[in-house]
C-alpha cells in the first residue's frame, strides 16, 4: 500500500473502517485525519510529543552542530537546529521484521 496525500490516506482510513465494521462518512474521515494531522504540526511547534502505544512517538529533538571538511574548500559548519523525531514501536518494528524474515525485497 502506497498513499501519496490526504485524499489517498482518507480513502483509505475509509476503507479500514467498514472492514472493521465501523462504517463512517467519508467526509467526517477527512476531517479527523486533518485535525489529527494539525495535532501532530502542534506536538512539534509546543516542543510536545505524541505517544501512540506499539505504534510510534512523535517529538522534536535537537540536533547538535556539526563541522565537515568540503573537499579540499575549507570547512563548513552546520548550525544545530531542532528536527521532527519518530520512532516507532514495537508493533511496527515487528511488522516490519516479519516482512524483511519471509525475504521480502527492499522498498525504495
Amino acid at each position: 500500500m502506497k498513499i501519496n496525500g490526504i485524499k489517498q490516506l482518507t480513502d483509505a482510513v475509509y476503507d479500514k473502517a467498514k472492514e472493521m465494521n465501523h462504517p463512517i462518512r467519508k467526509h467526517e474521515t477527512y476531517w479527523a485525519m486533518k485535525a489529527f494531522m494539525e495535532v501532530m504540526v502542534d506536538v512539534i511547534r509546543e516542543d510536545g510529543y505524541l505517544r501512540i502505544y506499539d505504534i510510534l512517538i512523535l517529538e522534536r529533538k535537537w540536533k547538535n552542530a556539526k563541522t565537515y571538511g568540503n573537499f579540499g574548500r575549507g570547512v563548513v559548519r552546520k548550525e544545530g537546529k531542532y528536527v521532527p523525531s519518530i520512532r516507532f514501536g514495537r508493533r511496527m518494528n515487528r511488522v516490519a521484521q516479519e516482512k524483511a524474515d519471509e525475504g521480502e525485497e527492499e522498498v525504495e
